[in-house]
């Protein structure tokens, strides 16, 4: 797996982690200004999609495999690149739509929340949402196989191999 450097951020965020491990988990590190408020968010709890107000894009608001109220239910599914591919390729109607794909890096990374690690993403829009690697459907050009990932564990973009698995979060676009 290749890691880009840290950032300064995550930098701070592991310093303060280290004293005050409860208050990074719900909350933005005193300082630091949310990139993602839950005032850009409309949740629609009736069919579990999330809306980003400032891209027009719709999300899931369980990461595949979780389901019920505050996404609580079951386990988050993984897959390989290809499989998180066809995955939403093949998914049909659902929650209405049947437009949905994978997210490619720039979508996904607009869902990190900067102020926050463990896991770096809005917890109200996006509850219970595993601080692990996701998949976009961003192929890497420099090794035909790898591509893109964000690791919502610290915000990172990432580049793996296709054949690891991770999870995923299905988007489609909305407005």
């Amino acid at each position: 797996m290749k890691i880009y450097p840290l950032t300064l951020r995550f930098v701070a965020c592991a310093m303060l982690a280290l004293f005050s491990p409860w208050t990074l988990a719900q909350t933005c590190v005193a300082g630091i200004q949310a990139s993602n408020p839950t005032s850009v968010y409309v949740v629609d709890s009736a069919n579990g999609t999330v809306t980003d107000t400032r891209t027009g894009l719709m999300w899931d608001r369980c990461a595949r495999g979780l389901s019920g109220v505050g996404c609580a239910t079951d386990t988050a599914s993984t897959f390989n690149w290809k499989a998180a591919l066809n995955a939403a390729a093949t998914i049909g109607t659902y929650k209405g739509y049947n437009d949905w794909r994978l997210p490619n890096l720039k979508e996904l990374r607009s869902l990190v929340e900067e102020c926050r690690i463990n896991p770096s993403i809005n917890e109200f829009a996006f509850p219970n949402t595993p601080a692990l690697v996701f998949w976009s459907g961003s192929p890497y050009i420099g090794d035909p196989s790898s591509a893109w990932c964000v690791d919502f564990l610290v915000g990172n973009t990432i580049i793996d191999q296709r054949s690891t698995a991770y999870r995923v979060r299905l988007v489609r676009a909305g407005l």
